[in-house]
Parts: C-alpha cells; sequence; structure tokens
C-alpha cells in the first residue's frame, strides 16, 4: 500500500490517501466501481433553497439505497472554498480564466451521502472532479483520519487533467453499527482547497402522515376536526413535534410512536373570518428532519335561520321540559346547488359541455 502525505499544502508530493495496488505492485487501472453517475447533471449556483420536502417524498427517498439516491442525483453545486493558494508555487500555468468563487474543479456529487447501509459491510460512492479551466490542472483529494471512509485513488493520480475531462476518486465507507456519521473531504487544486461534505443516514423513524390535508368548506367561526391515525413505519422510534399556525390547530403537538404503532392526531380548522386559508403543517423529527404538510380550508357564511316560521310544542307533563330545534346550516349552499343545476338545465350549450368535462374525468380515473 502507498501512503504519504501533502507538503506545504500543496500539491507538490504525495497525496495523504490509500492507493489501491494489485497486478504486480502498481495502482490498477482495471479498478472500476459499481455505481454509475447520472448523465448531464445541472450546476445550480448561489445558495441551495429549503427543500419543502412531504412526507410521502420523504418516504420514497429513505427508501433508496446509496446506488438508487446516486443515480437519481442530477444537480451539482459549487463547493465551499476554504483556502487559496499561490499558483505560482504549484504550476507554471499562473493565470486562469475561471472566477475566484468557482474552484478549478466542479465535484461530483457535491456532498457524498450513504443510506440504507448494514455494519461491517462495504459501501461506495465515486467522486467525479472534472476540470473546467482551459489547460490542463492538477488535483489531490485528502482526508483527517478516520476508521470509517477510505479514499481509493485513480492510476493516474500524480498526473494533470486535460481540459474538460474527469478523474475519479472511490470513496469507501465501512460503518460499525447503523447510526449517523459525519465526515469531508479536503480537495486540493493548484489555486484552492475547497470541501466536500460525507455523511452516513443511519435508521430514520417514518410516520405516514398524509401529504395534505383538506378541510373543504366549513362554517366561519366554527371548529371543524380531522383526526389521523398515524403509524411509523421506520426503524426507530419517532421522536417527534409538530408545528402549526392559526387558523389551524393540532393536538398533540409532540410525542412518541414506537416501531409499528399508531397514534391520532386531531387536526383543527377554525377560521376567524371568510375565505380561503392555506398553511403548513411542519413535522420535526429528532433526527433533524423537517418536513411539510399542506393544509387547506375555506371559510365561507353559511345562512342559519329556523327553517319554519313556527314552532309547535307537544304536550308534556308538569314539571317537565319539551325542547325543539330547526336549524338547517346547508340551507344556503343547497340554494346555490339548485340554482347551478337549473341555469345547466336551461342552457344547452353549458349542458353539453358539462357531459363532454364528466366523460374526460371518467376516462382518467380508468386509466
Amino acid at each position: 500500500m502507498l501512503q504519504g502525505k501533502l507538503r506545504g499544502g500543496g500539491l507538490r508530493g504525495e497525496v495523504q490517501s490509500t492507493v489501491r495496488e494489485s497486478y504486480g505492485g502498481k495502482a490498477t487501472s482495471n479498478f472500476k466501481s459499481r455505481v454509475v453517475h447520472p448523465r448531464n447533471p445541472k450546476l445550480v449556483k448561489g445558495r441551495p433553497e429549503d427543500d419543502k420536502q412531504a412526507p410521502s417524498a420523504y418516504m420514497a427517498e429513505m427508501a433508496l439505497t446509496t446506488d438508487e439516491r446516486l443515480k437519481l442525483t442530477y444537480e451539482m453545486r459549487v463547493p465551499q472554498i476554504i483556502e487559496l493558494l499561490d499558483m505560482s508555487e504549484q504550476s507554471l500555468q499562473k493565470f486562469t480564466t475561471m472566477d475566484i468563487e468557482e474552484p478549478l474543479f466542479q465535484p461530483f456529487p457535491s456532498d457524498i451521502v450513504f443510506q440504507n447501509f448494514e455494519p461491517f459491510q462495504t459501501c461506495e460512492v465515486p467522486l467525479q472532479l472534472r476540470n473546467n479551466d482551459k489547460v490542463a490542472r492538477l488535483v489531490k483529494v485528502t482526508q483527517t483520519d478516520s476508521p470509517y471512509f477510505k479514499i481509493i485513488s485513480p492510476h493516474d493520480v500524480g498526473h494533470k487533467v486535460a481540459p474538460g475531462m474527469d478523474t475519479v476518486f472511490i470513496i469507501q465507507f465501512t460503518p460499525d453499527e447503523k447510526k449517523d456519521y459525519t465526515h469531508e473531504l479536503i480537495c486540493i487544486t493548484e489555486r484552492e482547497k475547497f470541501l466536500i461534505p460525507v455523511k452516513g443516514i443511519g435508521a430514520r423513524a417514518i410516520l405516514d402522515f398524509p401529504d395534505e390535508i383538506s378541510f373543504g368548506t366549513c362554517p366561519v367561526k366554527y371548529a371543524t376536526t380531522k383526526t389521523l391515525l398515524v403509524r411509523n413505519v421506520g426503524r426507530i422510534e419517532a421522536k417527534f413535534e409538530l408545528s402549526v399556525w392559526e387558523p389551524f390547530f393540532v393536538t398533540p403537538d409532540s410525542g412518541r410512536i414506537a416501531v409499528g404503532e399508531s397514534m391520532q392526531i386531531h387536526v383543527d380548522f377554525k377560521a376567524l373570518q371568510t375565505g380561503d386559508h392555506s398553511r403548513h403543517m411542519i413535522l420535526h423529527y429528532d433526527t433533524g428532519e423537517d418536513i411539510y404538510i399542506n393544509m387547506y380550508g375555506a371559510a365561507i357564511d353559511y345562512n342559519v335561520r329556523l327553517d319554519k316560521n313556527t314552532v309547535k310544542l307537544e304536550n308534556t307533563f308538569i314539571s317537565c321540559t319539551s325542547q325543539r330545534f330547526y336549524m338547517d346550516l346547508e340551507m344556503e349552499e343547497n340554494m346555490e346547488k339548485d340554482e347551478f343545476f337549473e341555469e345547466c338545465l336551461n342552457d344547452p350549450t353549458l349542458r353539453d359541455q358539462l357531459s363532454i368535462m364528466r366523460r374526460k374525468f371518467k376516462d382518467k380515473s380508468q386509466v
């Protein structure tokens, strides 16, 4: 095995990484990763936007293997530069057309994630570094000492990479238990050093909340309740908190659910003003993930009145009470429906259009 250290923080010298050797003691050029990069990933500049992940998307993501997650990664970002180097000490090519805020080499993936791993089984992810400059450049990858992560360098690790070409390092991960791991790789070019985050995602709790909760049309200033039966379909106990904003309310707002167990969650909608109301309920896991659940409700004024002008009370016994209540909360809604149906019947064109729409919805439901 060939090991060495960088001298002077630059590129001249040997890289502090492990190089696989075989076939007579030479670094092998036949080593190929089982993982395949997606083609033509998109470079996204600027700070990453907050990803408001829905429960179903989070559940699907946690079910992926490390290989599957990498295949579904189609974006890459500019890495964090931690140090600028003197190019005159590293190369004869002292000038570059690359912006100072972008490194000479673009890494993919931008962050390396291992998930759904088993203890003492080795996982690997290829780290692709592309030379974005117009001249050949050197690049090295190093790390702090770790018993869990290893860097497998390519056979031509000491050679320059042509413009627009890639060099691939293999990052191996061997965990000893199902827990979270964090690590960092340091990529060193002729001009800068930049970081690539590495993490291993251990076992997770997953609560099967719906992606959205719709209350439909409800009376204003009246509490409408929906009860959800939430089950923990993950691999560890769920410790969670729920955050909502008026006019929505949730009970309980925190709790614990063992693996395979269920809990009733009551969500209330009580609007003090008419109109459409839409909010997010945020599910906070103790492992740090935030999941967003859409909530919607429409508050309207109901025409509430007695449906009879007179109320006749039946005969009753002395010292006893007789009561009758006549209220119709749906009177206004029924009147609007009657007016709509009457308009449809009187207008042949509108009736034909509704028939076509009904047929389209029926065909879509059968697909």
